[in-house]
């Protein structure tokens, strides 16, 4: 780790410390009051997180609705305030799908990542508040997720997508949903550590287990995509990563970018989208951090790596997605 700042390894060494505080046991899948009630407590452990971000940007946060889906409108201060598509005034905005597991998190409780995101990229940040599972599954929450993005497009005009964690494998879900759909889909893709394979057939989830200092318990994934996907978690909609990239992209997939890092694992599920985009013909860019842990720019937004992804990401959408 001699690599990375102090402060991702002060990250690592808190992680450790909590490695006694898991969440045991998780809920059962079905049980809808038990995992409300944890997605209470999460909401509540991140308020103060969420106070000091909110202190910490000049960003503003409106409440909005796409589709009848909730969503948080974060406009970075003195940003023309378009409300709808009028390119030549305010960039295209930026569409966030948080992660959580699918179970946990929302818009409101993730914006510390999410408001230092709006404020380095200079756009605004659309946050979806996609109902979480097992209140809806994959067959629920895909089709909402691209009706709203769908919303976004007649409303807004184009957009780009970024998604972290289980936020990210819903990105590409929903992107390949409107394609299938014959519509315009996101003008970018970016990606944060997606969790792209509910099986966890990678093989990065047996390697890297002794040295992912977050998602060491692979049994509270199972649990999550479980409540998610039921008795299919290999399903495409669930597994986007088990798509045929090849075929039936008469638009392409868009330009997707990749952030990871090494010591995390569910590394293989980047690796793997990362190539099977590439070998079909679109156009992916992967940075793996070396010694940084599971969606280090969301969980640690603070660190200087962090600062460094969010860079990368505005670089990537401003050259026009390195076109």
């Amino acid at each position: 780790m001699s690599g990375i700042s102090a402060e991702a390894r002060a990250a690592i060494d808190q992680f450790r410390q909590q490695r006694g505080q898991a969440l045991d046991p998780l809920p059962a899948a079905d049980d809808v009051s038990g995992w409300a009630a944890l997605q209470a407590f999460v909401e509540s452990r991140m308020a103060p997180r969420v106070d000091d971000a909110i202190a910490a940007h000049h960003v503003d946060i409106v409440e909005a609705s796409f589709d009848d889906m909730p969503a948080l409108r974060l406009r970075p201060a003195g940003l023309q305030d378009n409300g709808g598509p009028d390119p030549a005034h305010a960039p295209a905005p930026l569409v966030f799908l948080h992660g959580g597991g699918y179970t946990t998190y929302s818009a409101r409780s993730s914006l510390p990542a999410s408001l230092p995101l709006a404020a380095a990229l200079g756009r605004e940040v659309l946050s979806l508040d996609y109902t979480l599972a097992p209140t809806a599954r994959v067959d629920e929450t895909v089709p909402a997720v691209t009706r709203a993005l769908q919303a976004i497009l007649r409303k807004r005009g184009p957009f780009h997508l970024a998604g972290d964690s289980a936020g990210g494998g819903l990105a590409v879900a929903a992107t390949l949903a409107m394609i299938s759909a014959g519509g315009p889909r996101p003008e970018s893709v970016s990606l944060f550590s997606p969790w792209l394979d509910l099986a966890g057939t990678g093989d990065s989830r047996e390697t890297m287990a002794a040295h992912d200092p977050m998602l060491r318990w692979t049994g509270m994934l199972d649990r999550c995509a479980a409540a998610y996907a039921g008795d299919d978690p290999a399903g495409p909609a669930a597994s986007p990563l088990n798509t045929d990239f090849q075929a039936g992209f008469k638009a392409g997939f868009p330009a997707t970018l990749i952030i990871c890092g090494t010591r995390e694992i569910l590394l293989s599920d980047s690796l793997r989208l990362h190539h099977r985009l590439r070998a079909a013909g679109h156009r992916s860019v992967l940075r793996v951090f070396d010694g940084l842990y599971h969606s280090f720019p969301v969980v640690t937004p603070g660190i200087p790596e962090a600062d460094e992804a969010r860079a990368i990401v505005r670089d990537f959408i401003d050259r026009g997605a390195w076109s």
